[in-house]
């Protein structure tokens, strides 16, 4: 596995003031019908995505809590807020020293 990156996509939609905490239909934390799995998006935001960008948060924006690998070749990656919560447990893993 591949360490994750973060794409560009993040900081736009943590910019945006349409996207604080908000689930897909717009509720907020502590609001009725909150759901954490899901996430809003702005159409703003879509705008500026690359097409792997559209397709990453399409899946992301109905699965959010889900972590979601890529198959990238023969190799598995991160991105976004996946890579940066997993990567820094994960790393110790993949990338040790292999034993002779």
């Amino acid at each position: 596995m591949r360490t994750g990156r973060v794409l560009p996509a993040l900081s736009v939609l943590r910019a945006s003031d349409d996207v604080s905490l908000r689930q897909a239909d717009g509720n907020r934390p502590g609001e009725p019908g909150y759901d954490p799995r899901t996430l809003y998006i702005p159409k703003s935001a879509w705008a500026t995505f690359t097409p792997f960008e559209r397709q990453f948060w399409e899946i992301k924006q109905n699965h959010y809590d889900t972590v979601l690998f890529f198959q990238k070749g023969k190799f598995f990656e991160l991105y976004e807020e996946d890579a940066v919560r997993l990567v820094p447990p994960l790393y110790p893993a993949c990338f040790r020293e292999p034993r002779r």
